[in-house]
């Protein structure tokens, strides 16, 4: 069998919490006339290095056999990474047929540096979402209807969403002010509230021209709504929209208030006296 050898020399990661509006960022993207591409969430790459195994598997090698290949080359791990993501690079690039691809798994938020190893002329995209909205989403994630479900993710109970939204916004940011020239923040409630000047600033930041159907796709599309099932009216969705915390038991709150309240504030979405409100309603 022939192998396709060819890579994409700027791949976009579009990061973030689960339920944050990534998936929804990527697929907009692919609209785009310059010729994005992506596919379904990949996982793959957290599996290899959340455990710490490819890291792992390389530092046995080389201690372990003084003379063997890798020391021997002068291989260190941040080479070794790159070419790990080469080959990945170029499985990926021969799906998308040498478009540029983008992958919008949010698991990988948590190895972002690695990946950033890996993939040196990456981009990535952070979406940044209200905690509050995040959280809702994660624990209604059951009410949506899901046909190849396997196992309910861990954030679907209440204390581990807020922390899930928490570690991943807090990697995300981090990386961010490390690599501010490879990775651009995007408010998901500013990029609703006005799509037109955010997909803009996408799209300055990915170096492609201005192009209106990412915005158009974007806001004619629900991907994974978070607010509705088959069940809930409409209504009670735009309730939940406008009020993620209202269906919340004191105990929620106050888990919230701990677990992600002080982030919440870092990052912009409540005054302090708006998070105080969450423990002490008026």
């Amino acid at each position: 069998m022939d192998l396709w050898t060819k890579t994409c020399e700027n791949p976009v990661f579009v990061i973030g919490a689960p339920r944050s509006g990534t998936s929804i960022v990527a697929w907009s993207l692919v609209q785009h006339s310059s010729g994005f591409w992506a596919s379904n969430e990949s996982h793959i790459l957290a599996t290899l290095l959340n455990t710490g195994c490819v890291e792992n598997a390389f530092e046995r090698a080389k201690q372990t056999h003084k003379d063997g290949l890798l020391p021997q080359e002068g291989v260190e791990i941040q080479e070794f990474l790159q070419y790990l993501g080469l080959g990945i690079n170029a499985l990926f690039t021969s799906r998308s047929q040498g478009k540029r691809w983008i992958d919008h798994t949010p698991s990988y938020t948590r190895i972002v540096d690695t990946i950033a190893v890996m993939f040196p002329g990456a981009s990535f995209i952070h979406i940044l979402r209200d905690g509050r909205e995040v959280v809702n989403s994660m624990t209604h994630f059951l009410d949506i209807p899901k046909s190849n479900l396997k196992q309910a993710p861990a954030w679907v109970d209440f204390t581990q969403a807020c922390k899930t939204w928490r570690m991943y916004t807090r990697a995300a940011m981090d990386f961010c002010a490390r690599h501010p020239e490879r990775c651009l923040t995007v408010v998901y409630r500013e990029l609703v509230d006005d799509p037109h000047v955010n997909f803009r600033k996408i799209q300055q930041f990915l170096r492609v021209p201005h192009d209106d159907k990412p915005v158009n796709y974007f806001t004619s599309q629900r991907i994974n709504s978070s607010f509705k099932s088959s069940s809930q009216s409409s209504g009670e969705g735009r309730m939940r929209a406008l009020n993620p915390c209202a269906e919340w038991s004191p105990k929620e709150r106050l888990i919230f208030y701990w677990e992600a309240g002080p982030y919440l504030l870092e990052y912009g979405f409540a005054t302090q006296e708006e998070l105080d409100s969450l423990v002490a309603p008026k």
